[in-house]
Parts: C-alpha cells; structure tokens; sequence
C-alpha cells in the first residue's frame, strides 16, 4: 500500500494550496478551497487521516 499526504503549504482567503505526496516524494500540487465551517461544495476537506481506494471511470 502506497502512503499519500497531503501537505497543505498556505492557507490565504482565496483557497488553500498544498502538495500531494507518494512515499514522501512530491507527486502534484493541490489547491482547495478556503474553510468555510465545512460547509458543502464551497470549504475545504477538513484535516485529518482518510482511507482511498482506487476508482476507475467511464468519464
């Protein structure tokens, strides 16, 4: 299992900017929306540890 962190780098008005890391090595960089009291379609993931599996689309 691979091991991704996300490491939020700014935190500013207009959003929250960071970098995604595989194994400690930096894969791409993030930009998210400002906190907005976690409200839906318009804050930012809240911190903390989530599990991710893989999904293939169609789209």
């Amino acid at each position: 299992m691979k091991a991704l962190t996300l490491k939020r780098v700014s935190v500013t008005e207009h959003g929250v900017f960071g970098v995604i890391l595989i194994n400690n090595i930096p894969l791409v960089l993030t930009l998210e929306l400002p906190w907005r009291d976690n409200q839906r379609n318009i804050s930012c993931i809240p911190a903390g540890s989530y599990t991710c599996r893989q999904r293939i689309s169609n789209r």
